[in-house]
């Protein structure tokens, strides 16, 4: 494998690697762990076809239902992992998400509203609900953003709503 033998080469139908070394080699053992992103169901069961570590799911899932979409994939990986007679707890769950606060306005009264837009506790509430459906890891990410041009902003922010994550 590409991170275990120093001398790799591959011929196949498309491509070919002739005899070379590649590094510097992963430091952790055993390999990293790999994540699979996507939405379907095709996704899911190669998540554990494969044995990889995991699901890397990102916040463009809540356009296809919300946050129980979230609870849905989960659930997805655990019924193929129990065909395939494997440990669905042998899966774990990165949610990459886009906070965006909007400060002193609530939109309690937008039952449409958009999980990780609002106010700090309407975020809070999503991180938790988030925290009961066995998401392991919560990214904080702010490229489509507001305060995405303002490092100070997104590290006071990442502090307080690592509070609610943990």
């Amino acid at each position: 494998m590409i991170w275990d033998d120093d001398i790799v080469e591959f011929k196949g139908k498309y491509y070919n690697i002739p005899a070379s070394k590649i590094g510097p080699k992963p430091f952790q053992k055993p390999d990293i762990p790999i994540y699979l992103g996507g939405f379907s169901s095709n996704t899911f069961s190669r998540i554990v076809k494969q044995d990889l570590n995991g699901w890397l799911a990102s916040s463009s899932i809540f356009y296809r239902g919300g946050l129980v979409q979230v609870e849905n994939s989960k659930n997805a990986i655990k019924q193929y992992a129990d065909q395939m007679n494997k440990d669905s707890e042998n899966y774990r769950t990165i949610l990459l998400t886009y906070p965006n606060v909007i400060e002193n306005q609530s939109s309690k009264s937008d039952n449409n509203r958009f999980p990780f837009n609002g106010t700090i506790d309407e975020i809070s509430n999503d991180i938790q609900q988030i925290k009961d459906m066995g998401v392991d890891h919560i990214v904080f990410g702010y490229n489509f953003v507001p305060i995405g041009r303002d490092v100070g902003k997104m590290i006071s922010l990442s502090k307080e709503l690592s509070k609610y994550a943990r």
